[in-house]
C-alpha cells in the first residue's frame, strides 16, 4: 500500500473536490480512474475517513487539503491497521500454539498407556 499511497498522493494534487464532487483538474482519463480506485479502496480500509459519497457512488474522504497531513493522517492509519493485524496473528497462534500442546498432552497419555499394557 506504501506505493499506492504514493500514487494516490500524486494523483489528488491533479483533483480538486468541489463540494460532493470530484473535479478532475489536470489528470487523464486513466489517473482519474486510478485515483478514484485508489481513494475507493481507502474508504474500504478506513470507514471511519469516508465524510460522504458523489452522484457516482465514490467516497469523498475527510482528509485534509494539505496532502503533507493527508498523507500523516493515511500512513498513521495503516500502521494502526498492521499493528492490529500483527495482534490478532499473535492470538490466533497462541490459539494454536495451545490447542497442539493439548493434543500432545493427549497423545502422551495415550502412548502411557499403551505401554503399561
Amino acid at each position: 500500500m506504501s506505493n499506492d499511497l504514493d500514487t494516490y498522493v500524486k494523483l489528488r494534487n491533479g483533483i480538486r473536490q468541489k463540494e460532493n464532487e470530484f473535479v478532475n483538474k489536470s489528470l487523464s482519463t486513466d489517473e482519474y480512474e486510478k485515483f478514484l480506485s485508489l481513494n475507493n479502496e481507502l474508504a474500504d480500509l478506513f470507514p471511519s475517513l469516508v465524510d460522504g459519497y458523489d452522484s457516482q457512488g465514490n467516497a469523498l474522504l475527510n482528509l485534509s487539503n494539505d496532502m503533507d497531513t493527508a498523507t500523516e493522517k493515511i500512513k498513521e492509519l495503516l500502521e494502526q491497521q498492521k499493528l492490529l493485524s500483527d495482534y490478532n496473528t499473535s492470538k490466533e497462534l497462541d490459539a494454536i500454539a495451545y490447542s497442539s500442546m493439548i493434543e500432545i498432552t493427549d497423545l502422551n497419555a495415550e502412548v502411557r498407556n499403551l505401554l503399561d499394557q
